[in-house]
């Protein structure tokens, strides 16, 4: 199929963001996470159609949609919300990963590519220790927040993600090896004392050279008690997307 500069545009933030929208949706049922992904599926399946204007979507409307959504994504939001202290300098090469399998791992992964600010970056769901010791990484960004659908999905249970994470952890303080601890999913990815989200928080804190979280992430303290007791910064966004303005502020020369 053959496309004309504008309708490559036009596909290219769609598939965009149904990539964002698929995530919200499995991270918190967000609901305008789902409208997004009902949106723009329609569009990116009956994208000729429209640009024919033979579909009921008129061009105006798809393009006021679609410009809301680009606008939603770009990096650097005149909205941005960062507070707290700032951030931990960032190192290349960067390997991004999870704890606990839930979304929000892929979720950091599209916000660090859409802030353009890192070059050299490597996302691994599963790191082992040999993969932290082969890929050469400066710096090691967690994003924590557990998913009994992501657990399932990789055939293993919160046990035996805490001992991964445990031996990973293990290994990037052997090698020196900062790590910066994320919550950008927020009370979602809460929960309480003993459940795997707050197990995966207790596997990743104490080596944590930096948190970068939500603001209602915190909202009983305890990233702000790990900070202290780490004494380390912790930089708090408002939403989500604002963890795109702490990255570029991380790899800014």
């Amino acid at each position: 199929m053959q496309y004309d500069g504008i309708k490559l545009l036009a596909w290219s933030v769609i598939v965009s963001v149904e990539e964002t929208g698929i995530v919200m949706e499995l991270q918190n049922e967000d609901t305008l996470g789902i409208l997004l992904v009902v949106i723009v599926r329609v569009c990116r399946s009956n994208i000729d159609k429209i640009f024919k204007g033979g579909f009921f979507v008129k061009k105006s409307v798809l393009f006021f949609l679609l410009g809301a959504f680009s606008l939603w994504l770009l990096p650097g939001t005149v909205c941005a919300g960062v507070t707290g202290d700032a951030p931990l300098k960032g190192e290349e090469p960067l390997l991004i990963t999870n704890a606990g399998q839930g979304p929000g791992g892929k979720m950091g992964r599209l916000l660090v590519r859409r802030s353009k600010a890192v070059q050299n970056v490597t996302y691994n769901a599963e790191p082992s220790p040999e993969d932290i010791l082969a890929g050469g990484y400066k710096m090691v960004l967690v994003v924590i927040g557990s998913s009994a659908k992501g657990l399932g999905a990789s055939g293993i249970t919160i046990d035996e993600e805490i001992l991964r994470l445990n031996a990973i952890m293990e290994t990037c303080k052997k090698e020196g090896i900062p790590v910066v601890a994320a919550h950008i999913e927020g009370q979602a990815r809460r929960g309480k004392p003993g459940s795997a989200d707050e197990r995966s928080i207790d596997a990743i804190a104490p080596y944590a050279k930096a948190f970068v979280v939500k603001k209602d992430s915190d909202a009983d303290g305890r990233f702000t008690e790990l900070a202290k007791q780490n004494g380390v910064p912790l930089t708090i966004i408002d939403e989500t997307i604002d963890f795109m303005v702490v990255v570029k502020e991380m790899y800014s020369k």
